[in-house]
């Protein structure tokens, strides 16, 4: 691929160009009978990067990476009396060759296990953990669980507590330019993420509530104390996000003659009580407090179908605009012709660094399969 990359890195350059190349093999097996399913596989995936800050002087910043990530992996599946239980694991290695970067690699690999059973009738229980390597930071576990429980064939209630992480990426560890500057010294984020939903379902209508929170730790993000600075890579102390999501859903595809094949109502509210002491963060912190989606999809004339997408939506910083996106589709027997039109009223807004999103756009495709099902 190769496209133009305006304030990927500055909004001071608006000729940015970039060229990327990936090749990506994957074989895989699965062996199975009445009672156990074993699926191993192996992979490889090489990606090369060609970004220049200024297509009219390539040469004078140019950055060029080259990778390569291979490995092993396998999960299987066993049913008892006692449930279901699944374990997996995976061993790999990547490295990174870059003009900016430099040359690195680590070894990483890990393995899962989990059960899910019942303790009675209608409460369902799944029990997990998995622990990984990577060379650079040593071994991390994280642990997790869910509950539900089906008082109604229509009505459940489900929770879950869970732990996580991410390691840094190379660019967060040694990405070096006079706006940007990566930092070796960072470590691997951590969090514990809590959820309990309650949904209904009829055949027409269903409904979702959810209550959630992420208790965030070192999260990596880049940050500066001054517009002056630059952006270094760092840990922030910690973040902490709760929210709540409310959805409800119309389908009426199999009533006759009724126009409208579908509604869905959504709403999620976030808030974030972060603590950077007088640091501007470049992203964890820019993201929404509110989003209300309307989502309605409608019959048109000789079998033509469209749907609407309305988006209202109030970032944490304040600014607030509404998307329409549309789709405009007829499917055959063996394929689909469709017609996209994004923000249709080419609405003005950021969401990540200030940068300007698209205004209105529009994609005509055909999608067809060669050999039908299968």
């Amino acid at each position: 691929k190769e496209f133009g990359a305006n304030s990927f890195y500055s909004s001071l350059f608006p000729g940015q160009w970039e060229h990327t190349k990936t090749g990506f093999v994957h074989a895989a097996a699965t062996l199975e009978n009445s009672r156990i399913v074993f699926s191993p596989g192996v992979y490889w995936r090489s990606h090369e990067d060609d970004f220049t800050l200024d297509r009219e002087n390539p040469e004078w910043y140019r950055n060029r990476h080259e990778k390569e990530g291979y490995g092993f992996e396998f999960q299987s599946t066993f049913a008892s009396q006692w449930g279901i239980s699944a374990f997996g694991g995976e061993v790999g290695k990547e490295r990174i060759e870059s003009s900016n970067l430099g040359t690195h690699s680590r070894a990483r690999g890990g393995l899962f296990v989990e059960h899910q059973f019942e303790f009675v009738k209608s409460l369902s229980c799944m029990l997990g953990s998995t622990a990984y390597y990577y060379s650079d930071w040593g071994w991390d576990v994280w642990p997790g669980i869910d509950l539900g429980f089906w008082f109604t064939e229509s009505l459940r209630i489900h929770s879950s507590v869970g732990r996580s992480f991410r390691v840094p990426t190379y660019t967060e560890l040694y990405y070096d330019s006079p706006a940007n500057k990566g930092n070796p010294d960072i470590t691997p984020e951590e969090a514990w993420t809590y959820e309990v939903g309650l949904k209904w379902g009829k055949k027409r209508l269903r409904g979702e509530l959810i209550l959630f929170g992420r208790e965030g730790d070192n999260l990596i993000d880049w940050v500066r104390a001054d517009p002056d600075s630059s952006w270094r890579a760092r840990n922030i102390a910690r973040v902490n996000t709760s929210g709540v999501e409310v959805n409800f859903g119309f389908n009426s595809s199999n009533l006759k003659y009724f126009p409208v094949q579908k509604i869905q109502l959504g709403y999620t509210f976030l808030d974030s009580d972060r603590e950077i002491k007088g640091l501007e963060s470049k992203y964890v912190l820019d993201h929404l407090r509110h989003q209300f989606i309307f989502d309605m999809g409608h019959h048109l004339v000789f079998q033509f179908r469209q749907n609407w997408k309305l988006r209202f939506e109030e970032r944490i910083g304040g600014e607030r605009y509404l998307l329409c996106d549309t789709r405009i589709s007829r499917k055959f027997k063996n394929g689909e012709l469709f017609v996209d039109v994004t923000n249709v009223f080419s609405t003005d807004y950021t969401e990540v660094g200030g940068i300007s999103m698209p205004g209105r756009w529009a994609v005509v495709g055909l999608k067809f399969s060669l050999i039908p099902n299968i």
